[in-house]
């Protein structure tokens, strides 16, 4: 064989261990991969409903072009997060049905559905301020099955293409895909809740939220305090 042909071979060798590599990751935002960044919490509990309240909104985010940072929460589905639904607040790049958004600051949904489709939108009005409710829940109270989104507890989306009739944990958190993001120290989010399978609304306790933050290097934490049911963000 050639030495021409040996370059070739590993070449394509090397291509081939890059695509079994990464073809096994998940694509979806609230998978905590590398390079993404993480303050957070979790609270495994199967659950009907998730509810939190962020403050300062997008107000406490900054970011560099191209790059996003979240402070949002998610609800999964399953053990390897294929299947979820997080909403909350963003500066950043959206790609939504009307078409891609360069510098969204403010509101957004996101989803991955069990066939692995991903799906994000922009919400309301840009440069959101203040204090603001988020709700992912069931709506069986309504007399539907499908996974429904309230922001401020007005109705901005529903997902009927998630069929699972409850969720395995709720996350909370800041998110971003890039190390130079930043957010003001000490913002937070409260009210931190899930729905149980009875319908009743639960408050997060600090015996049952587990610290997820994946910094790399960052200095960035999240610390729970269950007298005032707070995460707190802080570098």
């Amino acid at each position: 064989m050639s030495l021409k042909k040996n370059r070739v071979f590993v070449f394509l060798a090397v291509i081939m261990v890059f695509v079994i590599m990464y073809s096994g990751l998940p694509i979806a935002n609230a998978s905590p991969v590398n390079p993404h960044w993480y303050a957070a919490h979790r609270l495994s509990a199967t659950n009907t409903g998730i509810y939190s309240s962020i403050t300062n909104d997008q107000e406490d985010l900054s970011h560099v072009s191209g790059t996003f940072i979240n402070k949002e929460m998610w609800l999964v589905f399953n053990t390897n997060a294929t299947r979820w639904i997080e909403a909350g607040t963003t500066r950043g790049p959206v790609n939504n049905s009307d078409g891609y958004v360069d510098d969204w600051h403010g509101h957004f949904i996101a989803y991955q559905t069990a066939s692995g489709d991903y799906h994000e939108r922009n919400v309301e009005t840009e440069y959101k301020t203040g204090t603001h409710n988020f709700q992912i829940s069931r709506d069986t109270l309504n007399g539907s099955t499908n996974w429904t989104i309230y922001f401020d507890y007005t109705q901005v989306a529903t997902i009927p293409s998630i069929t699972d009739t409850s969720g395995i944990y709720h996350d909370v958190g800041i998110e971003s895909s890039d190390s130079d993001n930043s957010f003001t120290s000490g913002t937070y989010s409260s009210a931190i809740q899930y729905r149980n399978t009875s319908g009743s609304w639960v408050t997060w306790s600090s015996s049952t939220a587990t610290r997820m933050d994946i910094t790399n290097g960052t200095g960035w934490s999240a610390t729970y305090s269950s007298s005032n049911n707070r995460l707190t963000y802080t570098h």
